[in-house]
This record gives structure tokens, C-alpha cells and sequence, in this order.
């Protein structure tokens, strides 16, 4: 039971996750700056994680083939890289880059903000453990996590809309 959840939630590409994938996907400049920020926790539990994982580990040498060959083994990201291979370039050759890369970044922020989320959830499925074990110290450490995470996610969005 617990396996088909994952695997139902894992499944659903968020339009965040989907849109920064085309938006980099074609822009070699763009794809540059956005890999130098994206963080493996970003994107680890992403239906698309293998793509991102791909196009981080590939590089400067990436091809669409290359992607491709990486994610063979993943249906969702299979399915995936066609379609971003068949969608538009996000900006012209001599168009600048700074629109396509704030909202990318924006996308990012979405993604990081969604990471950040999963983990204040999964710290409260410890925190219930953790409470009926009894254990206070636990109890204290994982509140305080909390906390900490529910700031980190304030000033991720607020600097997100101050952009």
C-alpha cells in the first residue's frame, strides 16, 4: 500500500519541475546557471529526478542523447526527455538571457520550497514517534528542525517575490 502512494506521488511531474526542464533543456547558457544553483535535494524526489540528475552529472557535455541514454531506465524520465526535446527554445539566439533565467529561477525556488515542505512532513511523522516514545530530547531537536526549515522555506519565498 505504502509502495503505490510513493510511486503515485512520485509519477505527478509538477508544472515547476516540467518548465524549468524546457527551459534548460534547449539553453546552453541558461542551463549553465541553473545547474551551478539546483541542489541534489531539489530535485531527489521529483517524478523527473533522473532527468535533473542526468543533466547535472552530464554537464557541458550534454546531448540529448546523452540524457537519453541516462534515464533509459527510468519510464517516467523516458517518456519525459521526447517531449522536452520536442518542445520550443525558451529564448531566441540574440535574445538576453535574464528573463527565461529569473523565471527559471523562480521555478527553482518553487521546487526547493516544495523540498523543504516533504522534510517539515517527514519530520512530523517523526516528531509523532518520537512523542509517543516519550522521548523529549528527540521531541526538542526535531521541533527545533522544524522551526528552522519553516524559516529557511519564509525567506526562500520572500526573496523569491522581492525579485
Amino acid at each position: 500500500m505504502l509502495f503505490r502512494s510513493v510511486r503515485a506521488s512520485k509519477a505527478s511531474i509538477t508544472v515547476s519541475e516540467r518548465r524549468l526542464l524546457e527551459l534548460v533543456f534547449h539553453d546552453d547558457e541558461l542551463r549553465e546557471i541553473i545547474l551551478q544553483q539546483i541542489e541534489e535535494t531539489d530535485y531527489e524526489a521529483l517524478a523527473t529526478a533522473s532527468v535533473f540528475r542526468a543533466l547535472v552529472n552530464l554537464g557541458n557535455a550534454f546531448t540529448p542523447e546523452k540524457v537519453i541514454a541516462a534515464v533509459a531506465d527510468d519510464e517516467i524520465a523516458s517518456d519525459t526527455v521526447p517531449q522536452l526535446m520536442m518542445s520550443e527554445a525558451p529564448r531566441g539566439v540574440d535574445e538576453p538571457v535574464d528573463e527565461v533565467l529569473r523565471e527559471a529561477e523562480n521555478c527553482l525556488v518553487a521546487l526547493r520550497s516544495l523540498a523543504i515542505g516533504r522534510r517539515i512532513l517527514e519530520i512530523s511523522q517523526q516528531l509523532i514517534a518520537a512523542e509517543q516514545k516519550g522521548d523529549q530530547g528527540e521531541v526538542g531537536r526535531l521541533v527545533q528542525q522544524q522551526i528552522e526549515l519553516a524559516r529557511l522555506r519564509r525567506e526562500l519565498e520572500s526573496s523569491a517575490s522581492e525579485a
